[in-house]
């Protein structure tokens, strides 16, 4: 059970940071622009600033926004008191970097753009293990993930649809 006065603190923190969030007017603005460099422009006026300004490529808009997402995690597990809170908030990210080395292994192809280096799930660690095709892990943890790849893979060999490996690790 976790003390709810040791995150008084960070909650204030944390409402201050949320300021700096993307609000629904601004998502409004960014669906109806009508292109590229429009939403770019509407996104120069946020948290986004100096990662858009630094782009040279404005299609590599991607990597900027991965960028703030790591950052944002990284201020967050150094404002939390515990870091259980944080690691249920990157729970998604574990997923999808199964999703994506799953992918990667049936598919034969270089997806190391897709992968989000959050959660609990050591991406080289998990590469290694399914390239090198050894049955020892050395956490139960990546154990588990190695056998819900695993899983997913099969499926993938029986019906040849990526979008299986999504549905069987969702």
């Amino acid at each position: 059970k976790m003390d709810r006065s040791k995150f008084i603190q960070a909650s204030a923190r944390i409402r201050v940071l949320e300021k700096d969030l993307l609000n629904q007017p601004i998502y409004d603005r960014l669906i109806e622009s009508k292109d590229l460099n429009e939403a770019l422009h509407i996104l120069s006026d946020s948290v986004y600033q100096t990662g858009i300004h630094s782009l040279e490529n404005d299609r590599d808009y991607e990597y900027v926004l991965k960028q703030e997402l790591i950052k944002t995690f990284k201020d967050l597990y150094e404002i939390s008191p515990d870091p259980r809170p944080v690691d249920l908030l990157s729970a998604q990210y574990y997923y999808h970097n199964l999703k994506v080395l799953a992918k990667e292994s049936m598919t034969h192809q270089d997806l190391e753009t897709s992968y989000v280096p959050l959660g609990l799930l050591d991406i080289k660690k998990a590469q290694e293990l399914l390239d090198s095709h050894e049955g020892k892990v050395a956490s139960k943890s990546l154990d588990r993930a190695m056998k819900i790849v695993g899983e997913a893979m099969d499926i993938y060999e029986e019906w040849s649809d990526p979008q299986d490996i999504d549905l069987y690790i969702d």
